[in-house]
């Protein structure tokens, strides 16, 4: 390979590189700069890992189920989704501090229920987060 040929190659992969940097997600921000997973359109904490057997297929009859644990604990997870779905658009309709705690989320047509439950033994303070997009 040619010394010209080299520096071409070299050329058109930075151009391509560059141009895929700013593809953007539904939030509006660049993935480059956003530090959240989202599922609905709506933030995941960074540490949640998805369950991927817990997720519940569409079904005509059924809504749209996805499932993630957490290491942080039950008021983290609630800090977390009473400030961060505000920044992608999403309004606090309906909040019930039982257990599981239960927050309804609405954006244009979309409505969102996310449910955080304690899931830790002895002094763990792990939780289980369930997104549920309503039909």
């Amino acid at each position: 390979m040619t010394l010209k040929t080299s520096y071409g190659l070299a050329f058109l992969f930075i151009t391509l590189a560059s141009g895929c940097a700013q593809v953007r997600d539904g939030a509006g921000m660049p993935s480059s700069m956003n530090p959240y997973r989202l599922v609905f359109n709506l933030p995941l904490p960074t540490d949640a890992k998805i369950r991927t057997e817990l997720i519940m297929a569409p079904n005509t009859d059924e809504d749209e189920r996805v499932v993630a644990f957490s290491g942080r604990s039950q008021s983290e997870i609630l800090s977390f989704y009473l400030e961060k779905p505000l920044n992608y658009g999403w309004e606090l309709k309906a909040r019930k501090y039982a257990q599981p705690i239960s927050l309804k989320f609405i954006k244009e047509s979309q409505l969102v229920t996310v449910e955080i439950a304690y899931r830790g033994v002895a002094l763990e303070n792990n939780s289980q987060i369930t997104l549920v997009r309503e039909q």
